[in-house]
């Protein structure tokens, strides 16, 4: 009989896309931009550059960006800026083209 493969090669990845809260690169799987925000962004003091939350470690900002700002996005107005932005896809456009901080 042949052994049962790792729990961990069992575990599907959920398809994006996925944003890094920082920088806003994307992500084709749901474990991107936590790997990558702690490879390349990590900091100790952790602020949500969009609603200004603080958070204490990478994986809760990961999360909180991908729920509160990319999951249940509606369409607003830069809360920086006040520039009226349609959609996901034209915020993540317009925050890495508009503004500095990224």
């Amino acid at each position: 009989m042949g052994r049962a493969l790792p729990k961990r090669l069992l575990m599907k990845k959920k398809k994006g896309p996925y944003y890094c809260g920082f920088c806003y690169d994307d992500f084709k799987y749901n474990d991107g931009p936590a790997r990558h925000a702690k490879s390349v962004h990590y900091s100790a003091d952790i602020v949500c550059l969009y609603c200004g939350t603080e958070f204490s470690d990478v994986d809760a900002h990961a999360t909180h960006f991908q729920d509160k700002h990319v999951t249940n996005f509606k369409d607003e107005e830069c809360k920086i800026c006040q520039t009226q932005v349609d959609g996901i896809a034209d915020f993540i456009h317009h925050m890495k083209n508009n503004h500095a901080v990224f």
